[in-house]
């Protein structure tokens, strides 16, 4: 009997040692997970100024501009062949004007050339149902707040008034830009 005993002791400590083992085998086998999920899924580091993307070079921001505006003529033309619902385009449509490019507007300002064209790019864009009023009304007053640079005031005051006179702007807006113009005007005051 004090064979059996023995036997069964013996047992017994090796069953405790291969619990052990693998109790200790898991343990190192999570540890070594946990820093392996470690290394490769670190959380990004906080944003800060020094990672924002360079601005843009006029040429790109024309470019979004300009796709930007082909987008809306795309489904436009795709909602009046039936292709996509009203509701499918209103949806789209948000997104678009949601997520549309600024006006370009570089540092030093834009010229009345460039707020002409945007202008009746905008208008062209009602004009077709693409964008409701409230969205053209909206996108106006962004294009207008912008700071214009003169380049020859009596050529920027005649495409100023021959919006106003296309019914692009309305008498209050033509008014604000006439004044902006003068004010910006480096020869004015000079006479």
């Amino acid at each position: 009997m004090d064979l059996e005993k023995r036997l069964e002791r013996v047992e017994k400590a090796l069953t405790g040692l291969w619990v052990g083992f693998a109790a200790g085998l898991a343990v190192a086998g999570l540890a070594c997970l946990l820093s392996v999920i470690a290394l490769f899924y670190r959380p990004a580091p906080p944003a800060d100024h020094a990672d924002r993307p360079a601005p843009e070079k006029p040429e790109q921001a024309e470019a979004r501009r300009v796709a930007y505006l082909e987008e809306l003529e795309r489904l436009e033309a795709l909602k009046s062949k039936g292709a996509i619902t009203q509701q499918e385009f209103d949806a789209k449509k948000q997104q678009l004007l949601a997520a549309a490019p600024p006006p370009p507007a570089p540092a030093k300002g834009g010229d009345m050339d460039e707020l002409d064209k945007l202008l009746r790019d905008l208008n062209a864009l009602y004009q077709r149902n693409t964008i409701n009023l409230s969205d053209y009304n909206a996108k106006k007053q962004q294009y207008l707040q912008r700071k214009i640079t003169v380049t020859d005031l009596t050529k920027d005051l005649q495409k100023g008034e021959k919006l106003y006179n296309d019914n692009i702007l309305q008498l209050g807006e033509w008014n604000a830009l006439k004044q902006q113009l003068l004010a910006a005007d480096p020869t004015a005051g000079k006479k």
